[in-house]
């Protein structure tokens, strides 16, 4: 096999696999912290920060209101990544408030990280790692935490989860047939104390790693058994 026949079998096998990753392809993200609060009058938010469509994401939101002897507290934070057909992220959300039993006091926290992406022919494999945590530590607080794979051909979910007030670890996969899916993530946590006593907090978080892999392409398999047959022949 000579140096120019192996370059360009070599060349054939290299454009073949950037045509399996550009089977899988993002169509629409939307990831995004909210918070507000409100402590009597005083009010703080709501307020919103928005990731780009691909790439790394850290940002957060946090607000804070008191009067008197009411005030609330409202965060949302995610750290998240977008890749070609390879999606993770840390969405976490927390709330708190206290009152006196004489005015309004509430927090608000979500942070929500979705994708919709397409799996082109021969279809692909995927696998969803992570957790999900929700926790409110008085009774009537909101804490939400939930991860899902969609199938947008028909809306039905593939597999997912949702938790309140609990705690799950997950590891699953599957086959994809070519078509058009969605992954998305929530935290949410509210707490209000309109005109109640007391103390409440509540906290939700998803962390995930999820990836799609291709099913390998007529093209590839072509190009790998052209540098095999080249091989053969040298040996020969």
């Amino acid at each position: 096999m000579t140096h120019t026949t192996l370059m360009t079998a070599m060349f054939a096998a290299a454009t073949a696999t950037s045509a399996l990753q550009a089977q899988v392809l993002e169509i629409s993200v939307d990831r995004y912290n909210l918070s507000a609060s409100e402590g009597g009058f005083d009010t703080d938010g709501p307020t919103t920060t928005t990731g780009p469509a691909t790439g790394d994401w850290l940002d957060e939101t946090f607000t804070s209101a008191v009067m008197g002897n009411n005030g609330g507290d409202g965060y949302g934070y995610q750290d998240s990544t977008i890749a070609n057909g390879a999606y993770s992220g840390y969405v976490d959300a927390a709330a708190s408030a206290f009152g006196d039993g004489s005015d309004f006091a509430s927090g608000y926290g979500q942070s929500h990280f979705e994708i919709d992406f397409s799996v082109g022919a021969g279809g692909g494999d995927w696998n969803l790692e992570g957790f999900v945590n929700a926790f409110g530590d008085i009774n009537g607080e909101v804490s939400e935490a939930y991860i899902e794979l969609v199938d947008l051909s028909d809306n039905s979910v593939i597999w997912g989860t949702f938790v309140d007030d609990a705690f799950e670890s997950f590891s699953e996969g599957g086959s994809l047939a070519a078509g058009n899916y969605r992954l998305e993530a929530d935290a949410l946590a509210i707490v209000d104390r309109i005109f109640e006593n007391g103390f409440g907090n509540s906290t939700a978080t998803v962390d995930f790693d999820f990836t799609v892999t291709p099913a390998p392409g007529t093209a590839a398999l072509m190009a790998l058994c052209g540098i095999g047959c080249a091989s053969r022949r040298r040996r020969a």
